[in-house]
């Protein structure tokens, strides 16, 4: 099988818990030599050696500015090229108009779900525009 993950922010230097558990899933399927080949949907950053190079591991690199405009407009334009069986979403969302490849979606959780608007405007902007951009997405997804 051909089988894609986004992994966006694997290369961060600091990595937060999605991060985490997506290079944990990376490295154990690595040690688990499957025949499938991986496509790794990244962006690059800091940290580039924290997954070791393997045969069927290929690394595709993707251009964004930010993450919407990385996972909604590069990101359904590349992997149209590498005629995927499977795609495996890490970070609770999904390009909304990607069709024509099956799609697996990890949903850490839904604490942006639960916020109202006020409590939702805590925080860093950061962190408020991604809980209003999830609250948009994660539902089409």
């Amino acid at each position: 099988m051909r089988i894609g993950i986004e992994a966006q922010r694997i290369f961060r230097s600091k990595k937060a818990g999605m991060d985490v558990v997506t290079l944990h899933l990376i490295l154990e399927l690595q040690q688990m030599n499957l025949s499938h080949h991986f496509f790794l949907f990244v962006k690059k950053d800091e940290d580039n050696s924290c997954i070791p190079i393997c045969e069927n591991f290929t690394l595709v690199y993707v251009k964004g500015y930010n993450y919407a405009y990385w996972e909604q407009i590069e990101l359904p334009k590349i992997i149209k090229e590498y005629e995927l069986d499977l795609i495996h979403f890490t970070s609770d969302t999904a390009p909304i108009f990607l069709k024509n490849v099956k799609k697996v979606l990890t949903l850490h959780d839904i604490m942006f779900l639960e916020r109202d608007f006020f409590t939702a405007l805590q925080g860093s902007w950061y962190q408020v525009l991604g809980n209003f951009y999830r609250k948009w997405v994660v539902p089409l997804t």
